[in-house]
């Protein structure tokens, strides 16, 4: 790796290493408030019309899932640049301050384009009531116009991280939150003479403030680092630079795609309900976010830290610093989630007056005996906590059953390959041979001990049993 002989930059100076829980705070109050940017739409809007809060919270799932396209960019620029300030290497650090910034605007303009142009499509797969389907396409379009300046300004935010500079960016961000709310107020409502705009007015807002965010960060980036931003390091375009960002990115993006896809399907089937279980839906999404922000944010400030001294070189230390937060961030977590869960009613009382709405989210929270859980492949923490296991293969719903019975009752039954065929159709599932003999699973294995004392029965555990459902169903429909 090639160094630079002369005087660094600002971001490159040689700072004592902050601590990961110096940087965690700043990092958090600055996700507080970028989630606030469009959570306060639905907040005030909410104020002046109940209805409008599910338009605004189905058009937020859209705009999450998208955000997942900036981070990929984000995350991969935040540790890139913090490996390249600690190994002191200033045009790896260029360089990706520009790629990034001309990637992440042109994904914005992208993605705010097909906002607009498919808002309709998506909102009918996603079941949006007759209602407010009309205001929600109103409002996501408004926002897709505005998107660019939303993945412009988290590039931004990342560079400041990378550096750790987390409370400049964090100012800026208070500073876009409060323009955001003035805006709200003032188009909102109607204000100065102005027609009431409702969640079109919110949208606008939230355009016009994130759009101040850019410039104020654009600037203020300028000031600290310098004319850093060159089309020189473009040209050519650094095509391995790029590919390290989706390298490092496009995993982590997965991880999140995975939930917001899941936080869409939700969504999907609450819209089949009645206007008070979607605006009940969009509120407690709300509050699930405050609960797990602290743990992002200290993941986010591990980052930075870690990358730098892996940058320097400094193993050692990278895992006493991660080993170290770990503990602090699930009981803080935990801690959250707990205070939110004693004072859900209260809470939610300040943002929306709806007494159905009031009485449905308290007895969600609060409802002891109800629980849902999505897994998509990890089946060892589903023994341990589920009641009730309900599996899909390829759209089909193959099991609905208790857990107790799937691993007490189910069994899986085994014998040498030669008397395969001793076992009548029906009896076992998925049976198959394989190199030790044959065996499947069978519904009831103390039933088919009886039945066939000189095979062995096991107990099937639900990994297991999902194997053998998949293969049973999979043979199925291939002889279809």
């Amino acid at each position: 790796m090639v160094k630079t002989a002369s005087a660094p930059r600002p971001a490159l100076r040689r700072r004592g290493e902050n601590p990961i829980a110096s940087l965690t705070w700043p990092i958090f109050i600055e996700l507080l408030l970028q989630m606030l940017v469009g959570n306060a739409d639905q907040i005030m809007v909410g104020w002046y019309d109940p209805n409008s809060v599910g338009a605004i919270g189905n058009a937020n799932q859209i705009t999450n899932l998208l955000l997942i396209v900036f981070s990929v960019v984000c995350t991969a620029a935040t540790i890139l640049i913090s490996q390249y300030i600690g190994a002191e290497d200033t045009r790896r650090v260029n360089e990706t301050y520009a790629v990034s910034l001309l990637v992440n605007g042109l994904f914005g303009l992208g993605m705010g384009l097909l906002l607009m142009a498919l808002c309709g499509p998506i909102f009918t797969l996603m079941q949006v009531p007759s209602e407010i389907f009309g205001e929600t396409c109103l409002y996501i379009r408004i926002i897709g116009g505005g998107m660019v300046f939303q993945s412009v300004f988290l590039t931004y935010t990342a560079f400041f991280r990378s550096s750790q500079l987390m409370k400049e960016s964090m100012l800026i961000s208070v500073a876009m939150n409060l323009l955001n709310i003035a805006g709200n107020a003032v188009f909102i409502n109607g204000a100065f003479g102005l027609p009431a705009l409702g969640a079109a007015g919110a949208a606008l807002s939230s355009d016009l403030s994130r759009m101040a965010g850019v410039v104020l960060i654009a600037l203020r980036f300028r000031r600290r680092f310098g004319p850093v931003l060159k089309l020189d390091l473009l040209r050519p375009f650094p095509r391995d630079q790029l590919r390290r960002l989706l390298r490092i990115g496009l995993p982590t993006g997965g991880e999140s795609l995975s939930y917001d896809l899941s936080q869409i399907c939700i969504q999907s089937i609450c819209n089949g309900f009645t206007l008070a279980v979607i605006n009940t839906r969009v509120y407690a999404n709300l509050f699930a976010m405050l609960s797990y922000m602290f743990a992002s944010a200290v993941s986010q400030a591990a980052q930075v830290v870690v990358a730098r001294l892996m940058g320097a070189e400094k193993t050692v230390e990278t895992s006493r610093s991660v080993k170290r937060t770990l503990l602090a961030a699930v009981s803080i977590s935990a801690l959250v989630s707990t205070l939110l869960w004693v004072f859900c009613r209260p809470m939610l009382a300040l943002f929306t007056q709806d007494a159905q709405v009031l009485e449905l989210f308290q007895e969600f929270i609060q409802d002891e005996e109800r629980g849902i859980l999505l897994s998509s492949h990890i089946t060892s923490d589903l023994e341990k906590v589920a009641d009730y296991i309900t599996f899909v293969d390829r759209g089909r719903a193959l099991l609905t059953e208790e857990k107790d019975t799937l691993v007490e009752v189910y069994g899986v039954l085994k014998g040498p390959a030669a008397r395969m065929g001793e076992v009548e159709p029906g009896d076992a599932i998925g049976l198959t041979q394989t190199k030790h003999g044959f065996e499947g699973l069978v519904r009831d294995k103390a039933a088919m001990a009886q039945k066939y004392p000189d095979f062995l029965v096991d107990r099937a555990n639900l990994e297991e049993v999902i194997l053998y459902l998949v293969r049973e169903n999979r043979e199925g429909s291939e002889e279809k």
